[in-house]
């Protein structure tokens, strides 16, 4: 089950994925921006420090250009995807830099009008910010304050009438950013975090109605739901497929002389048995009560009898100690059987093989 670690983990890898998916198309808005903006102060402004702001844009853009097509071709698994957050960390600050920074140097030695058209572009692209980078607020706050700040303090400090007024409310603008960007960031992550919650408690319940609590191993009805399936596909591609049906003998001596504490020990030693000694393409589950059963695809009915018999003989050479400490023999009685008809065929006629091997004497292996 996961920690709360583990789902802030995967919180964090949620919007990492969001903030990527979101805002690759800023790349190209934020440089048409530029050139707008350009185009509106070309007439006051210096034509080659316009050059060179544009050429560091479209440089800084092409590199953020670069890293969202990689990332889209490389397609990262979940525990990838945060090594690329200081790569996009990085070239967004750079951008946000060469915008704040450089707007604000573009419009000192404007005229006022010119000024507020470069004032309003920066609040336009602050306003854009918020809601293409809001999956993660930190970036959020920090491109605005980037973006603005410079301008800002400059208009506090030298601005007219008018632009002192523009700088405060611009302020105020920051200030409530500051809590909206909190407010919202804070539900999204609520909102990831319940997701994955329930995602998690989903997967529990599927996995708690498919297996059986006592073994781990599939119950009756995952096992039958899989082994069709397996069936289905054995008769398809030609290939054999082999049925094992173990009976653990003398369990309910073992249950009234030892109790039901030991014979569950029992049943949980004979389910690590199978599982670590059969291949994962196998299927294993427990039938019911002390009985098992084993679907062994792509194997034909002699080395599934050479199977049958290992675990047969690793359950006679496992050491198991009562309560009591008195030591505790467990052998089974195996039938096995080879064919592709139905699943209930099989059982029938693997169950057959198995008490044929209990009225031989138990502990042996029986095939049919």
């Amino acid at each position: 089950m996961q920690t709360n670690a583990t789902i802030e983990t995967q919180v964090k890898i949620r919007k990492l994925r969001l903030l990527f998916k979101q805002s690759h198309p800023a790349v190209l808005f934020s440089l048409l921006a530029a050139i707008l903006l350009s185009i509106s102060v070309s007439s006051e402004a210096d034509s080659d420090y316009l050059l060179i702001w544009l050429g560091s844009l479209l440089f800084i853009s092409l590199v953020r250009a670069v890293m969202f097509l990689s990332f889209f071709q490389v397609k990262p698994e979940d525990p990838e995807v945060p090594a690329w957050e200081w790569v996009y960390v990085a070239t967004l600050m750079i951008s946000a830099l060469v915008w704040g920074m450089g707007a604000w140097l573009i419009s000192v030695p404007l005229s006022p009008e010119l000024q507020s058209i470069t004032y309003f572009f920066l609040m336009g692209m602050s306003g854009g910010s918020i809601l293409v980078y809001s999956s993660i607020r930190i970036l959020t706050l920090w491109t605005v304050f980037i973006l603005l700040v410079p301008q800002t303090l400059w208009l506090l400090a030298y601005g007219n009438h008018g632009q002192f007024y523009n700088a405060i409310g611009c302020v105020l603008f920051v200030i409530a950013t500051v809590r909206s960007t909190k407010v919202l960031s804070r539900a999204l992550d609520e909102s990831f975090f319940l997701s994955l919650e329930l995602k998690q408690e989903k997967e529990k319940a599927e996995y708690q109605a498919r297996v059986d609590h006592l073994t781990q191993l599939y119950n009756r009805r995952a096992f039958t739901d899989l082994a069709e399936k397996a069936i289905l596909l054995a008769q398809r591609m030609r290939t054999p497929l082999s049925t094992i049906i173990l009976d653990v003998d003398h369990f309910k001596s073992i249950n009234d002389r030892f109790g039901h504490q030991t014979g569950d020990e029992v049943l949980r030693r004979v389910a690590a048995n199978l599982t670590g000694t059969l291949r994962q393409t196998d299927l294993c589950g427990r039938f019911g009560g002390e009985e098992f059963i084993v679907l062994l695809p792509n194997t034909d009915l002699e080395n599934a009898i050479k199977i049958a018999e290992k675990l047969r003989a690793n359950l006679e050479n496992m050491e198991l100690s009562a309560d009591e400490g008195a030591p505790l023999s467990i052998t089974a009685s195996f039938g096995v059987i080879s064919g592709d008809e139905n699943l209930d065929a099989l059982v029938s006629r693997a169950d057959h093989a198995m008490y044929q091997a209990k009225q031989s004497g138990r502990n042996r292996v029986v095939s049919g």
